[in-house]
């Protein structure tokens, strides 16, 4: 059972499983199986039965909320049953045979000196003949996100005598009311001692048991994109190898139709829109036909859609879509949809004269319904809204800009798409940076300062910490003690070598949040590539305390000791790391280093060093420099000269194509020792 975070800070396992769960459910999934409802009979000797079945609310629906009422009056308690899956809402109307009309007594609770509902009373009714209390309680919510009727409802054997009715108020006072008869309602007054009667309306009403009259599922259908985003980045391929192009706004409307040469649909709509070449052209579409043919393990290629196109005539633009553009064309779909249906062909973007996606074709598109549709392309946004909805309707909220949209569009393609969110990110923060005013209030700086932290983070994990650092320090104009931006923009100044503004800000992190272990390594690090060794082991050791199992900790400890010459205790951290992570890189490599070239022959194994060594090179497809370095050195201290030349000049040949000369001299001084028979060991500090 995932638990709720009880800190500020996040748990990542606690957020993976909620993403996990919420891309089940966008693919149609169940949000944990068809949760019938269950029922249980009270056997009165302590124990209760199943009767789900028999009491017919078992339905195969996804099972959410209940609640209790005696909608038509008639003394039992009806149910509105609340669903995930379709029908959203069921009304069992309880028509329990030979139900007397006196089985039940009902009350009203009206609060004088309390709150008005008389939300938290107690009802206690003494019945006759020494048959025990009957209680009940009035609850502000019941079950899940459920309200049940605010009538309390006690059932009545029959006979049972109502004699006397005690309320336990809110805040404690009780009140006594006097007997009341069965089969009647009442409405309970603080204050007064008297129950008055409720008489029931006079209606009927008119309902009829109804069948739920679904929809049959298609793969085709048309949707109409009210809030229209920047152009999304598409690229595509020419027929013959080359590097992929970029589909540019025209100035004018695009179809961009994707396709197959073995769908029958697609060639069939080709063909039309062949055949309406001249008609198509008027209206000013463009049309651009990629085939997707070569992203999967089709049958057929790029060449045979080529082909195809060229017998039917094609008169239009045409090229091969890309899995980039494949996949960021469903990740704009995530955006729209809270199910996004499975991807098929043939599928057409209506993009208007910015480029931006404007209409949606599931299935084939004919000619007519395009040329309705360029027409539609310049409407007003009320137009556009009321044609995006396949139901009629009344719009209950204001029609909201693009500017809404746009911030919670970028923030979903931050982690699958960098380079359109980053886009849509600095759009975003453009925009709100220009509504922004001194009369603007905290929510709006609070959202603004979001947009900025969201851009930074977007750059910074496309490693161009220079860009963004402006936005990190923005994010910390508008939120002062915004943590993680404090952190972001510390690493990033660290990462340039800017150590004397990235210590302060990271020091005003750690004061934000004293027993914060990234703060505390991210910190240590920074006095580590500045050289103050003791401090940063200082910060390290802390953060060891505070989160014991981090790989990226016990590593980056084994880092300052072994700078400080104590490559025993470096051994040891290196070993915690690999216990942690078995396929640490640095871990791998800086103990195999240490193994296979240390002073001390205490300290050397050079069996494990090769074993270590080995395993990192494979992780890498023995194409990393200084892994193959160490490696080489490894084969030496084994005494196998021939390996650890053949590495060396693998790692020699793989620096100087990286163009890093430091390693390149050092690999080829150690390259010479190994032709002369000579392991290499470090020098003794």
């Amino acid at each position: 059972m995932s638990q709720t975070p009880v800190e500020n800070e996040p748990v990542d396992e606690y957020q993976a499983g909620w993403d996990a769960t919420m891309r089940l459910v966008h693919q149609g999934r169940s949000w944990s199986g068809h949760e019938k409802n269950c029922a249980f009979l009270n056997d009165r000797n302590g124990r209760f039965a199943d009767v789900s079945s028999a009491s017919g609310l078992n339905f195969d629906d996804d099972g959410r909320g209940v609640a209790v009422v005696d909608w038509d009056h008639d003394g039992d308690l009806d149910l509105w049953l609340r669903n995930r899956t379709a029908p959203r809402l069921r009304l069992m109307l309880n028509q329990t045979a030979g139900a007397a009309t006196g089985s039940f007594v009902a009350f009203r609770l009206r609060g004088t000196a309390v709150n008005r509902d008389a939300i938290g009373a107690r009802v206690e009714l003494d019945l006759a003949g020494g048959r025990p209390a009957l209680a009940r309680s009035l609850y502000a919510g019941e079950g899940f996100r459920s309200q049940s009727s605010k009538w309390l409802h006690f059932g009545l054997a029959e006979g049972d005598v109502v004699e006397r009715i005690r309320v336990r108020w809110p805040g404690g006072a009780s009140e006594t009311f006097p007997a009341v008869e069965a089969g009647q309602r009442y409405v309970l007054v603080q204050g007064t001692g008297e129950a008055e009667t409720w008489a029931r309306p006079e209606r009927e009403l008119g309902l009829v048991p109804g069948v739920s009259d679904l929809p049959e599922s298609s793969r085709k259908g048309r949707v109409v994109v009210a809030h229209r985003i920047p152009a999304l980045t598409l690229r595509y391929e020419d027929y013959l190898p080359g590097p992929p192009q970029v589909l540019e706004p025209s100035g004018e409307p695009t179809l961009v139709n994707l396709w197959a040469s073995w769908c029958t649909p697609c060639v069939t709509e080709l063909r039309e829109l062949t055949d309406h070449a001249e008609e198509l052209r008027k209206a000013g579409l463009r049309v651009v036909a990629l085939t997707v043919e070569g992203v999967d393990d089709d049958d057929t290629t790029p060449r045979d859609a080529a082909n195809l196109l060229e017998q039917i005539g094609y008169p239009f633009e045409s090229g091969v879509a890309t899995t980039e553009l494949l996949d960021r064309l469903e990740l704009y779909q995530e955006t729209l949809y809270g199910r996004v249906p499975e991807f098929g062909v043939p599928l057409s973007l209506l993009l208007d004269r910015q480029g931006r996606v404007a209409m949606i074709y599931r299935g084939a598109v004919s000619k007519q319904q395009l040329l309705e549709d360029v027409r539609l392309l310049d409407a007003s946004s009320d137009v556009l809204r009321e044609a995006s909805l396949p139901f009629a309707g009344r719009w209950y909220t204001p029609h909201p800009s693009v500017d809404t949209f746009l911030p919670i569009v970028a923030k979903m393609f931050v982690e699958r798409d960098a380079e359109d969110a980053v886009r849509f990110l600095q759009l975003s923060a453009e925009r709100q940076e220009a509504r922004l005013t001194a009369e603007s209030g905290a929510e709006d700086k609070a959202a603004l300062a979001d947009t900025h932290y969201s851009l930074a983070t977007a750059l910074a994990d496309e490693q161009r910490l220079r860009d963004a650092v402006p936005h990190y320090v923005r994010t910390l104009q508008l939120s002062r003690d915004h943590l993680d931006a404090h952190i972001g923009l510390g690493v990033a100044m660290s990462t340039l070598g800017d150590l004397a503004r990235a210590i302060p800000v990271l020091e005003r992190a750690l004061e934000l949040s004293p027993d914060n272990a990234r703060v505390l390594n991210n910190l240590g690090l920074a006095y580590h590539i500045r050289g103050d060794v003791p401090r940063a082991m200082q910060h390290y050791r802390r953060s060891i305390e505070l989160d014991p199992d981090s790989e990226e900790v016990h590593y980056n400890l084994g880092q300052a000791f072994l700078m400080s010459g104590q490559a025993q205790s470096a051994k040891a951290e290196f070993l915690e790391a690999l216990r942690i992570d078995p396929e640490s890189l640095g871990a791998l490599t800086d103990l195999a280093w240490i193994l296979a070239t240390h002073p001390d022959a205490g300290l050397r194994d050079a069996e494990e060093a090769i074993r270590l060594a080995s395993r990192a090179a494979e992780l890498t497809a023995h194409e990393d420099a200084t892994i193959l370095d160490t490696l080489a050195a490894a084969f030496a201290e084994a005494a196998r000269f021939d390996l650890a030349v053949e590495t060396a000049r693998n790692a020699l040949k793989r620096a100087q194509q990286d163009r890093d000369p430091e390693l390149v001299r050092y690999v080829r001084l150690r390259l010479s020792l190994y032709e002369q028979s000579r392991p290499y060991r470090e020098p003794r500090h």
